[in-house]
């Protein structure tokens, strides 16, 4: 959903402690198989990342990230408060977070007591027992640790699937694209930015039938 912008710069996530895992030669040869073959799937596991900042204009007051999913929720944590840190200065905050609403419900807000965006008015609030997880879950927490959580708009998506690889349709895509267009592109360039997603949603939806990653 983020447009084509420049990458002001990176999030990079390691695991130097899995580096510094070399089998020791003093285990027999079956040790070091098993000690190697558990070294390879934990590194599969847990890969390293490089998560690009866009930057939305060139004055630099606006940023996205796309984050991917994490298996490592102190990874994932330690993501979210790096994010926050990176917009001392930003007033207001929009995320999207897929959830299975499973109430009809295609499209929620979390309750933040003061939304940043008045345009979000109409949107109704989410309410138990549904929830947010994941990386916007850290980020909602962060910004209440913070007492930002007031500069914040949360949009919760109905998605179905395994956690962390939800799935949302491709007529919610739009509708979320539409409801945040103006901070991706601003006003003036929404109807094109609009345009455009809608044929890559298209094409990209006609190869498939069971939604796409958020």
């Amino acid at each position: 959903m983020v447009s084509e912008k420049k990458v002001a710069g990176h999030i990079s996530v390691s695991y130097p402690q899995l580096h510094e895992m070399v089998p020791s030669e003093e285990y027999d040869e079956d040790a070091q198989l098993y000690s190697a073959v558990n070294l390879e799937a934990l590194q599969r596991r847990f890969k390293d990342e490089r998560i690009p900042i866009f930057a939305l204009d060139e004055t630099g007051n606006g940023f996205a990230v796309v984050v991917p999913h994490f298996i490592n929720p102190i990874a994932e944590n330690k993501v979210a408060r790096e994010i926050i840190n990176l917009g001392t200065h930003i007033t207001s905050w929009v995320a999207l977070a897929p959830s299975p609403l499973n109430n009809g419900t295609s499209i929620c807000k979390l309750d933040t007591n003061l939304s940043a965006d008045q345009s979000f008015e109409i949107i109704p609030q989410m309410k138990p027992p549904h929830y947010i997880t994941g990386i916007v879950a850290g980020i909602t927490s962060c910004l209440f640790q913070k007492r930002q959580l007031g500069n914040a708009s949360v949009l919760v998506l109905n998605a179905e699937g395994h956690l962390g690889f939800e799935k949302v349709d491709a007529d919610l895509v739009m509708d979320a694209a539409d409801l945040v267009a103006k901070y991706l592109v601003g006003e003036q360039n929404k109807t094109s930015y609009i345009k455009q997603l809608s044929a890559r949603v298209r094409k990209i939806n006609s190869g498939i039938t069971l939604g796409m990653y958020l």
